[in-house]
């Protein structure tokens, strides 16, 4: 018998290591379309698959996103779109090279498709501070990327390039409501029944082309509000005068209308920034001259006040502020106090001191005292009262037994060259204005100049001037110092 041979043939085993690539997407939404100056900016992410592909079991993407704000009208075209082959850092490099950088930031984690999460916004990348959106308003909007550089090891197996939102996509878009500052003063405090009342009144924080919006449909976001409002209130006991004290205007919102509260009048003004004269016959937003008539004893009220829209904050001046009320009384009350000021010199370097004064003739109750503030230096043509202060509400004594004084405030130093404008205030005990004047009047502006600049004009002693007696014949004069200053 014979046996047939047999041979054994061994090789190597290969392994095969089969991986499927796939598009991960990013469905984003902004959680409001419209947010107010201050608060938090929140997106709503969603992650998604193209169609056809599938998630990698378990795989985690995360997710970087840009907030740029501060766009305005103008920048609301077409949406932005990134290349195809685009990474998320070119195209946001792009977007600078266009005049759009971001503000703030956000990220996301996701480990698997249809799943959310709502994402705020923080001041720096990866950071824990809130972004707040800013309070000159104007409409921002997200750029959200898959970044490859950025994905784990094993992320990167799967995900071949950057996936990259567009800029200014409609979902993605929204408007930051700007806030609104308002300074105001009647321009006189105390009046008799017959008196014509007007007042100024001073509006920055609009958007400079406030009032030309018409809207963005497709953004979803409303049409510019184009008007403000000014109503004066009355309020007083109608049948005696001695009675008109205890209806003293109070708290930040007009009381409802009866009989000692009454709503004068309502005149439409734009809503704009800059410097709004109401009566006096000064017009209205329609053209109209506006005339205002103390026709009773007690308290007039002027409010400004705006409804808001999708690009600014409603704001309103308030009820009880005392710039804006006139005290009126039946007959005229005697030597009514009279108020010169003057600032002390009228022109330094930065960090030079400078003060104010204050000259005060006529009757002065019990109680009173004068109040200086200075603001803070700004440039020329520049609206004064809008921005911070050196000195604020600093009170100086009134000695109410004089008929003629002067009082000075502390001493203040600018760190920056500009113009400082002063007011000063004439107050009662209970703090009425009796007596003010408009910021910018002559000699309550200090030029404050940049060191090594030749001074532009004699400087006057910094020792406030003993002032000369009014024809009232009145034989005491005093002069107080409040503070030493820096």
């Amino acid at each position: 018998m014979r046996y047939g041979g047999s041979s054994q043939v061994s090789g190597k085993a290969v392994n095969f290591s089969v991986r499927k690539e796939f598009v991960p997407t990013l469905g984003t939404a902004v959680a409001a379309k419209v947010v107010d100056a201050g608060q938090p900016v929140v997106d709503t992410v969603t992650s998604g698959v193209d169609d056809g592909d599938s998630w990698a079991s378990g795989l985690e993407l995360r997710a970087s996103g840009w907030y740029f704000d501060g766009l305005g009208v103008g920048d609301l075209s077409e949406p932005v779109m990134p290349g195809a082959d685009e990474t998320a850092k070119e195209f946001i490099a792009r977007l600078g090279t266009m005049g759009f950088r971001p503000s703030a930031y956000g990220e996301a984690s996701f480990t698997a498709p249809g799943q959310r999460v709502d994402v705020r916004a923080t001041a720096e990348p990866g950071g824990d501070a809130a972004y707040e959106a800013p309070r000159g308003g104007g409409f921002g909007t997200w750029v959200w990327a898959f970044e490859v550089e950025k994905l784990s090891d094993t992320a990167r197996q799967y995900i071949g390039k950057d996936v990259v939102s567009g800029f200014l996509e409609y979902t993605e878009t929204n408007s930051n409501r700007a806030r609104v500052s308002v300074e105001s003063t009647v321009t006189e405090h105390t009046g008799v029944v017959g008196s014509e009342l007007s007042d100024t009144i001073t509006v920055d924080g609009f958007p400079d082309d406030h009032g030309s919006f018409d809207g963005n449909v497709k953004l979803g976001i409303g049409a510019d509000r184009a008007m403000a409002q000014v109503s004066v209130w009355w309020a007083g006991d109608p049948n005696d005068s001695a009675g008109d004290e205890a209806y003293r205007p109070q708290g930040e919102t007009p009381p409802a209308e009866d009989s000692n509260h009454r709503l004068i009048g309502v005149w439409d003004y734009p809503a704009v920034n800059g410097r709004i004269r109401v009566g006096a016959g000064a017009p209205d937003a329609h053209g109209d001259p506006v005339h205002i008539v103390a026709e009773s004893h007690g308290w007039y009220v002027f409010v400004w006040s705006f409804d808001g829209d999708d690009r600014v904050m409603p704001a309103s001046s308030a009820y009880d502020d005392a710039w804006e009320r006139v005290r009126i009384w039946d007959v005229a009350r005697p030597r009514k106090p009279a108020l010169t000021t003057q600032v002390e010199p009228g022109i330094v370097r930065v960090d030079e001191p400078f003060r104010d004064t204050a000259r005060i003739v006529g009757d002065v109750p019990e109680g009173a005292y004068v109040t200086f503030t200075a603001y803070e230096a700004v440039e020329e043509g520049a609206v004064p009262g809008m921005n911070g202060v050196l000195l604020d509400e600093a009170r100086a004594e009134v000695d109410h037994t004089l008929f003629e004084q002067t009082v000075a405030s502390p001493q203040v130093r600018s760190p920056k060259a500009g113009l400082v404008y002063w007011r000063a205030s004439l107050r009662s005990r209970d703090g009425d204005v009796l007596v003010s004047h408009e910021l910018g009047v002559e000699g309550e502006t200090v030029t404050v100049e940049v060191p090594g600049d030749p001074p532009a004009g004699p400087k006057a002693d910094p020792e406030p001037e003993k002032p000369v007696l009014s024809h009232t014949g009145a034989g005491v004069v005093a002069i107080i110092v409040v503070g030493s200053g820096a």
